[in-house]
């Protein structure tokens, strides 16, 4: 509603400014025009929760050594949901599409089990094409969405690697704000096994598909 009426206080000034200075141009022409405009600044828009200092990530040298083979399957797994297929559960709902915060916890199951690992900064890609991710701790994530407003990250699990036979998946789901009592619909997520083919991550079949 507020972004609503920001847009009518634009189209209100762009009005009275092209009125004045060529009162002959056409109503039609002036909202084609006004359009067209927004579609200019739609490229320079920014969102608070991935920027104002936020979207900042540090090397985590105290973590667990580099795997290549972990390194390349959440790659994988991260240009298919967020990238290329984009097919993550409710990815139409992520604000800014292309900065996307990874939790720096995975979890080993992510039904029923609390069990947790470490995602390393080298596991993750800092880009992949336009898109660039940057991992947080819960803390983070969640001082982000109070000083902001909630927003989806994406969290790491269900990984497992087992000679050339993998196993990794991928949530979609909702940053809160601390003393909200608003409950958020939406998210969800997949397992996928891969298997490695003359040296590369290839997707196989999707283990399980569930949405929040």
């Amino acid at each position: 509603m507020i972004k609503f009426i920001k847009i009518l206080d634009l189209y209100r000034i762009w009005y009275i400014v092209t009125k004045r200075f060529n009162k002959v141009m056409p109503v039609r022409i002036r909202l084609k025009n006004f359009l067209f405009l927004l579609f200019l600044l739609g490229g320079c828009v920014k969102f608070p929760h991935t920027s104002q200092g936020y979207f900042t990530c540090h090397s985590k040298k105290e973590n667990e050594p580099l795997s290549k083979d972990r390194q390349a399957i959440i790659k994988k797994i991260l240009a298919r949901a967020v990238v290329d297929e984009k097919d993550i559960p409710d990815y139409h709902l992520v604000k800014d599409k292309s900065h996307i915060f990874i939790l720096a916890t995975g979890y080993s199951h992510f039904m029923g089990n609390t069990e947790t690992f470490i995602v390393n900064e080298d596991d993750v890609p800092s880009k992949i094409k336009d898109v660039e991710f940057c991992l947080k701790s819960e803390a983070e994530l969640q001082s982000i969405a109070d000083n902001t407003y909630p927003f989806l990250y994406l969290t790491l699990g269900e990984f497992t690697l087992t000679g050339d036979i993998a196993t990794i998946g991928l949530m979609n789901g909702w940053q809160g704000q601390k003393n909200s009592k608003t409950i958020f619909l939406g998210g969800g997520g997949y397992v996928w096994r891969l298997k490695k083919i003359n040296g590369d991550w290839t997707f196989i079949d999707i283990v399980v598909n569930f949405q929040s």
